[in-house]
Formats: structure tokens, C-alpha cells, sequence
């Protein structure tokens, strides 16, 4: 339990570093690093990942039962009251 504790007290005084100096090691490595760019890579391939997916997810619904497909359908028009071709209300 004490060593629990000495450990815990080591990390809030940031083993002995000043508050500026750990931030000038932070920003260093991040640019040493380049987490920068790869933030930005990450984030362009994640856009250009997104388009083909909601493709892939438009072309499920096509599959669905025709009376789940055209809830969903009714549901993106924003059409309230719409009725399926069940006849229920949506």
C-alpha cells in the first residue's frame, strides 16, 4: 500500500520536472515524432473512408425486408404519418 502511494505522489510531482519543462518535452516529441501529420493523414483517409461506407450501408438497406427498408426510407424523408406499405403508421 505505501509503495501504491509513493508511486502515485511520484507521478503528480512529474518525476521532479517543472510544469515548462515537461511541456517543452511534450511539444519536442511531438515534433520529432510528427503526430501532427499523422493527425492530419489520419483524419483525410478517415474523410475519404466515410463516403464509400455510407455507399455500403445505402446498398444494405436495398436488402432489407421491404417494409423495414421503406420505414427507414419514410424515416429519411422526414416524413411524418407516412405509412408503410404494411399500413402501419410511422
Amino acid at each position: 500500500m505505501a509503495r501504491e502511494t509513493e508511486e502515485i505522489q511520484e507521478v503528480v510531482r512529474l518525476g521532479g520536472l517543472s510544469m515548462t519543462e515537461l511541456v517543452k518535452r511534450v511539444v519536442k516529441r511531438v515534433y520529432e515524432d510528427n503526430a501532427i501529420g499523422q493527425a492530419a493523414q489520419l483524419a483525410y483517409y478517415f474523410l475519404f473512408a466515410l463516403f464509400p461506407f455510407l455507399l455500403f450501408l445505402t446498398t444494405l438497406l436495398g436488402f432489407l425486408p421491404l417494409a423495414i427498408g421503406a420505414w427507414c426510407l419514410g424515416l429519411c424523408a422526414g416524413r411524418r404519418g407516412w405509412r408503410g406499405p404494411t399500413g402501419y403508421s410511422v
